[in-house]
């Protein structure tokens, strides 16, 4: 697990949640705290050598701030929006943009991450019935809705769902859509 303190400063809990997922789905990085009120941001001040994921806007209103975080050590990784018309010149590791795809944020990612991929799990380790639960699920089908397609129990189901979180390790559908993209059992 990596050991250096990861941040996440944004005020959307979905851009938070999903980074997070990302971080510690592809790279083993668990993120040591999320901010998403920009008044308690004073506080990043005391960071020191910290990762710290930012969100764009925060950054144009506050350069002081960014001067200060890179000059106590920290690394910074931007947060924006495709739209966004100014990017400050100022040191940065990268930005990830919110509508960068899987596969570019892990490139990103994996320039600051190398040392820290997560332990691959091959497809193979799940039975061909529970990689069909496992695409049916991500794809957002419920329990019943998985038991009526593939024609069997919803207690089956549940069943396979269990047997697959504790093989892959992972409690959370959008653990488990992120583990079927990577490895290409949905698009």
């Amino acid at each position: 697990m990596f050991k250096q303190k990861v941040i996440i400063i944004h005020s959307s809990a979905i851009v938070q949640k999903g980074l997070a997922d990302v971080l510690l789905h592809t790279c083993n990085v668990s993120v040591s705290q999320f901010i998403d009120d920009y008044s308690a941001v004073k506080y990043a001040f005391h960071f020191k050598k910290c990762i710290l994921f930012i969100d764009l806007e925060l950054i144009n209103n506050n350069i002081n701030l960014f001067t200060e975080l890179k000059h106590k050590g920290n690394s910074v990784y931007l947060i924006a929006d495709n739209s966004v018309s100014i990017i400050p010149v100022l040191p940065y590791e990268d930005i990830i943009f919110i509508q960068d795809n899987l596969t570019a944020i892990q490139k990103k990612l994996n320039y600051f991450f190398p040392l820290f991929p997560q332990k691959a799990v091959e497809p193979d380790e799940l039975t061909s019935r529970e990689i069909e639960v496992l695409k049916l699920v991500t794809q957002g089908n419920s329990n019943k809705e998985t038991a009526e397609y593939l024609s069997i129990s919803i207690h089956t189901v549940i069943s396979h769902r269990k047997n697959i979180c504790r093989k892959l390790e992972i409690k959370t559908v959008s653990g488990l859509t992120l583990y079927a993209l990577i490895n290409n059992l949905i698009s």
